[in-house]
């Protein structure tokens, strides 16, 4: 009815659709690539910070996409300083020195290299609303960051999100167009995906060769050896 409020999903159901929207992207866990290389490098150099990551958080573990000035990889989501900013209700999360915050002052990132002190992330949201992960910035010593270097660094992550986007879609079209291929061992057809310029041409001969009767149809010797 008109004026009548309905109330918000539960918090398990929004985090179960957030999570299955994270996975209709590429897996997180494939090697570093262009361009999410080149933004975290930006994100470190024009912030002055010596760490910066773009995170992609699932279900139980956190990957990283790409970083710069770590060498981490994967993480378990419940010691991640980033589960925390993908909830922040402004988008953001700054932790000028987290020595002197009660939710990270015990944390093994902070304690333990690489000695985590200052935090800055921004949530990256896709068009649907859900919070895929973070761009974030980091320091080992206390710091800020003012508001416009994290306009930049939203800007970061809206440029980071939107090439998610393309690689998804890039994706979705090579599997359109893969060919399908019989598989002896399992007895059934696959597809693969070729990324050659020869497949467009291999696709049209075993058109050819499916629509014959018979190899010897096209005057091919079917009992010598090649």
């Amino acid at each position: 009815m008109p004026g009548v409020e309905r109330p918000l999903p539960p918090r398990d159901v929004l985090e179960a659709a957030r999570v299955t929207a994270l996975q209709s992207y590429p897996a997180p866990e494939t090697a570093a690539t262009e361009p999410f290389v080149t933004l975290v490098q930006m994100a470190a150099h024009l912030l002055q910070a010596p760490i910066a990551m773009i995170t992609l958080i699932g279900r139980d573990q956190q990957w990283i996409k790409a970083a710069y000035g770590t060498e981490l990889k994967r993480l378990p989501r419940a010691f991640t300083i980033c589960n925390h900013a993908i909830v922040e209700p402004t988008g953001a999360m700054v932790v000028p020195d987290t020595l002197r915050d009660l939710r990270f002052r015990d944390h093994p990132l902070v304690l333990a290299p690489p000695h985590i002190r200052f935090y800055a992330g921004v949530c990256m949201m896709d068009s649907d609303g859900y919070v895929l992960g973070t761009l974030c910035v980091m320091d080992d010593k206390p710091s800020s960051i003012g508001p416009d270097a994290l306009a930049l660094l939203h800007k970061l992550g809206i440029e980071t999100v939107d090439a998610l986007v393309r690689q998804r879609a890039e994706q979705e079209a090579l599997q359109d167009n893969a060919i399908p291929v019989f598989n002896r061992r399992s007895g059934h057809w696959d597809r693969d995906t070729w990324t050659s310029a020869a497949s467009s041409n291999a696709a049209i001969l075993i058109g050819c060769l499916a629509a014959l009767a018979s190899p010897c149809e096209l005057g091919l010797d079917v009992g010598r050896r090649f």
